[in-house]
């Protein structure tokens, strides 16, 4: 067969299984109950095309940003049968991150006729997951998580089928080919000096904090010269597994702080495995520290369909490896006009929400507001933070809400009436799609070291380093991504047969920048609203005001006031204890008011405890 004959081979064979595909694709969805409109149809099968173009055609790495609900597992069901029945030499690998989903597509597969012996599954969980794990045996379909296949310790049995190249492998959610690790500065000092002053200075411990030590102090002190950042291999000459197996050691007993001293430096000796550099991120001390990034997806993988409803939004998708293959139609087939969103701009960050009792209170406030105004009979999914080992937010913020009154075990439908759910949780579940309401209690944000990390990943540079402006907005687009994919685990992921998304609401107890501006491209149609939380006074802010009201009802025979009696009358008005930097702040702003025309002027006499009338 000569080229041209092969080329047009292909190409035939292309149209053949992306035409099948797609009638298995609709037929499914249909069969759940579901219509399908003219423009979903059409982004349905520009999805099966590129899945054929890749397989057949033009391999590469390109993402598909088909919205939530839009049917991408069920597409890549459906191409995978239709390939089997047109195509029997192709041979792919599906990669997705939940044991569950994986079964779920074997399943399916089963259900379309594919026989159960094509099918390999890669798994730990035993029986629990509902089918066997099928061992190292090389099947033209294999199935496993995103975890096993970084890991890399089984890369043949994904990248090669039968010592071939595999036709396709399709990856469910973003693809960060890269993994990004980082560690503060602060903890890595506070280790070096905690080991440094318990053992012997010979101790290898010792030894190889002193040289840490020494080393990220110079760095620093190079880069803060202006000098660009260095890279290098820490600890040479040294047993690092027998350094981080005498860190753990010592790790598992002793105070709190010893043990977080050497669990720091179990976590820079497992990171000095490879070269590491120093950042400085511009975000104060705790932005400072150890970065590295380590290639996690095989190179050897270079036709991958990834199929990630976040990639226009996250930034730290867009790599030189990973081409755009989202077509006008998926971007514009569903829309969300039955959505709106609603911002409550509070401080509900997981470190201001642990250290900071005043901020639980007022979140939980709201969260319970927005509850209360749901009708009794639509159910509502909560996000929320996991917390630490020793304050488990989520526990807090659900206690916090049945002592306002909400009612956690009230069921509608036979289902629980308010489900929650962690960050962590956000992508591919779809058991609460019967959610009209989704309130996210705080919004997950990415430490800017860790951001810096992973740029040094995205641009395969070590050295590389991001300014404050690239920080905060690849800052911004990762919280965005939380934020659309914990959406959509509500009623908006589905879409009816006139591609309008379910009807629903959404709540943001969170003030980040961006949100709006970030996601309404990708969200035609959203009704989007910000509140600003009304503010109490500031306690400086009362008391200015009640030194003015004592100073304009003092009689006009009185001539001056002691700064003590003063107080005093002030504090009977704002009632509590006046701090003497509060007062000081509260007399210098009052008196300055009392320079203008239409106020009686007050002035504090310098050396003297009180206050002066000037008749003007």
């Amino acid at each position: 067969m000569d080229r041209h004959r092969f080329d047009a081979h292909r190409i035939l064979l292309a149209e053949a299984v992306t035409d099948a595909g797609l009638d298995i694709v609709l037929s499914a969805i249909q069969g759940f109950g579901n219509g399908v409109s003219a423009e979903h149809r059409l982004a349905l099968r520009d999805l099966q095309a590129g899945f054929s173009s890749q397989a057949f055609i033009n391999p590469g790495r390109i993402a598909y940003a088909l919205p939530c609900g839009g049917g991408k597992t069920l597409s890549v069901i459906a191409w995978i049968t239709a390939s089997h029945r047109l195509a029997p030499d192709v041979s792919v690998a599906v990669s997705v991150a939940q044991i569950a989903a994986l079964c779920d597509i074997k399943r399916q597969l089963i259900e379309n006729g594919v026989p159960e012996e094509l099918i390999g599954l890669r798994h730990s969980h035993g029986l629990k997951a509902g089918f066997r794990d099928t061992g190292a045996s090389d099947r033209p379909i294999m199935l496993l998580s995103h975890s096993r296949l970084r890991r890399g310790s089984e890369s043949e049995l994904f990248t090669q089928h039968k010592g071939m190249a595999r036709t396709l492998l399709f990856w469910d959610e973003t693809l960060i080919p890269f993994e990004a690790e980082s560690l503060s500065w602060l903890d890595v000092r506070f280790a070096c000096k905690r080991v440094l002053e318990e053992l012997n200075p010979s101790d290898p411990l010792a030894l190889a904090a002193a040289q840490a030590s020494a080393t990220f102090t110079a760095e620093f002190d190079r880069q803060r010269t202006g000098l660009p950042p260095s890279t290098a291999i820490l600890f040479q000459g040294h047993d690092r597994e027998a350094l981080a197996h005498k860190a753990r050691h010592r790790a598992a007993s002793g105070t709190e702080a010893g043990r977080a001293a050497y669990r720091s430096l179990e976590a820079l000796f497992r990171l000095s495995q490879s070269p590491v550099s120093l950042a400085i991120t511009g975000n104060g001390a705790s932005g400072d520290g150890v970065i590295r990034y380590t290639v996690a997806v095989d190179p050897d993988l270079a036709n991958i369909a990834v199929l990630d409803a976040s990639y226009p939004v996250r930034t730290l998708a867009h790599t030189g490896q990973v081409k755009e293959g989202t077509t006008p139609a998926m971007r514009s087939f569903k829309t969300y006009d039955r959505v709106a969103v609603r911002e409550l701009k509070l401080a509900t960050g997981r470190t201001t929400l642990i250290s900071n009792p005043e901020s639980m209170k007022s979140m939980v406030a709201a969260v319970a507001h927005v509850i209360r105004a749901v009708p009794d009979s639509e159910s509502i999914l909560i996000f929320s933070f996991k917390g630490d080992n020793k304050k488990t937010l989520q526990t807090n913020l659900l206690r916090s809400l049945e002592k306002e009154g909400v009612d956690l075990r009230a069921e509608v439908n036979g289902r629980a009436r308010i489900s929650s759910l962690t960050w962590g949780n956000e992508c591919s579940l779809n058991e609460y799609s019967h959610c009209k309401h989704v309130i996210l209690a705080g919004v997950l944000r990415r430490h800017p070291l860790d951001l810096a990390a992973s740029l040094t990943g995205k641009y395969d540079d070590l050295a590389y380093r991001a300014g404050t402006g690239e920080l905060k907005a690849v800052e911004h687009a990762e919280a965005a991504h939380c934020v659309l994919q914990a959406m959509n685990r509500g009623a908006c992921r589905t879409i009816d047969d006139t591609g309008r998304a379910g009807a629903m609401t959404l709540t943001i107890v969170a003030n980040v920048s961006g949100l709006h501006e970030t996601l309404a491209p990708v969200l035609p149609g959203i009704d989007w609203s910000v509140e600003l939380p009304e503010r109490k006074p500031s306690r400086t802010w009362q008391v200015e005001n009640a030194i003015l009201n004592v100073l304009a009802d003092t009689s006009p025979t009185v001539e001056k006031i002691t700064c003590r009696l003063l107080k005093a009358r002030a504090q009977a008005i704002v009632g509590g204890h006046i701090s003497s930097d509060v007062w000081t702040n509260a007399l210098r702003k009052a008196l300055l008011l009392t320079l203008a025309p239409s106020m009686q002027r007050w002035e504090k006499i310098k050396g003297a405890a009180q206050v002066v009338r000037h008749v003007r």
